[in-house]
């Protein structure tokens, strides 16, 4: 289950903002200001800032909390303090309701920011009863108005507050500090029955209104400006998301193209040294040759489109076609060649036989003796 631990010491020390710690700091000093007296108790002390800072100033401070970890904290941080002021500070880790104590004379007792933990505020307002002395002050303050944190079992107004502490005690004075409100209080000796008011009170809580609202609307006016700084900022991130994905498309596109000329200009020579090995292996057999050389253009003609950049960034499909048709060729050719040296070598064998034979012979000294003449 999770533990209600205040971080009032990280607050108080700006840790948390410095909103946070101007408010903060305004509520202590407000409590410390209306302490009577030199013993004081401090219920739900959290991490007992407000017990040191008594206790710097001279007070005997008993200060109780019922979570372990926030005792812990400020037991540590009482270790840092001098000697005078660690003497007159003890801290104590209980429940109020189980706590007791011989001596029932403090001067002052302190509750701020308990009442509205307790679901059973009847008990503990009885228990702080009993703890002071006759002549006791006491401190209390609570949110004013709603706060949504895990731990609080209510929301706090005026009236309200008013008729829980009217059981027990006297108000003396009230203070409203923009989301707290704290009184000072004594014992009552007979409970009073409260039918309205006084003006004055009326009149800081509505000033109190007046500045909760004032801040509310200051801050939703901060935040709409920050709101449109955003969304100009995500306008930008998103046209350098554009930009980047199109630049890293680019050059993938072009990566590629580079690599695929590459094995298609390689490919190219190939069949290239095979034309040219085959125009000058086979120059009598001019039919052959005639298609040879038609396949040649086909081939120069696929590389003039190859370079032709732009051709092939509007049109991939059609640079794969040609890719293909290329290599189809090439398989082509390769077949061609094979019956073409075939057919080459019956034509050497034929030729061979007939210049062996006695026809051959005749014609070869014909054709030599009618060249003798031409010359």
């Amino acid at each position: 289950m999770e533990k209600p631990l205040d971080k009032i010491n990280d607050a108080f020390n700006g840790k948390m903002g410095k909103g946070i710690e101007s408010k903060v700091r305004k509520r202590l000093y407000w409590i410390m200001e209306n302490v009577e007296g030199e013993k004081v108790l401090d219920i739900g002390c959290s991490q007992g800032i407000t017990a040191i800072l008594l206790g710097r100033e001279g007070k005997r401070v008993t200060a109780i909390d019922s979570l372990s970890d926030s005792i812990k904290i400020a037991k540590e941080e009482l270790i840092k303090e001098e000697e005078s002021t660690k003497r007159n500070v003890e801290f104590i880790n209980d429940n109020i309701i189980n706590f007791s104590i011989s001596e029932k004379d403090f001067d002052t007792i302190i509750l701020g920011e308990v009442l509205e933990h307790f679901a059973d505020w009847n008990a503990l307002l009885k228990k702080a009863y009993d703890l002071g002395s006759e002549s006791c002050n006491y401190i209390i303050t609570v949110p004013f108005g709603i706060n949504d944190y895990f731990d609080h079992k209510r929301t706090y107004y005026y009236e309200n507050l008013v008729v829980q502490l009217n059981k027990y005690f006297n108000i003396k004075e009230t203070s409203f500090m923009g989301k707290w409100v704290g009184v000072t209080c004594t014992k009552s000796l007979k409970k009073e029955k409260i039918e309205k008011f006084p003006l004055e009170i009326i009149r800081k809580m509505e000033n109190n209104f007046y500045n909760i609202e004032r801040d509310l609307l200051n801050r939703n006016s901060t935040l709409t400006s920050e709101k449109n700084k955003l969304k100009e900022k995500v306008k930008i991130l998103e046209a350098e998301i554009i930009k980047l994905k199109n630049s890293e498309v680019n050059k993938d596109f072009n990566l590629k193209y580079e690599k695929d000329k590459k094995v298609i200009g390689s490919e190219i020579s190939f069949i290239k040294d095979i034309f040219n090995e085959q125009i000058l292996k086979w120059t009598s057999v001019n039919f052959e040759l005639d298609k040879l050389k038609m396949q040649l253009e086909k081939v120069n003609k696929l590389n003039e489109i190859l370079t032709e950049n732009e051709l092939l960034k509007k049109d991939n499909k059609e640079y794969i076609k040609q890719i293909n048709i290329i290599r189809n060729e090439k398989n082509i050719i390769i077949e061609k060649n094979k019956s073409l040296d075939q057919e080459l070598k019956n034509m050497s064998k034929k030729y061979i036989s007939l210049s062996n034979s006695k026809l051959g012979k005749l014609t070869l000294k014909y054709w030599k003796y009618k060249n003798k003449r031409r010359n």
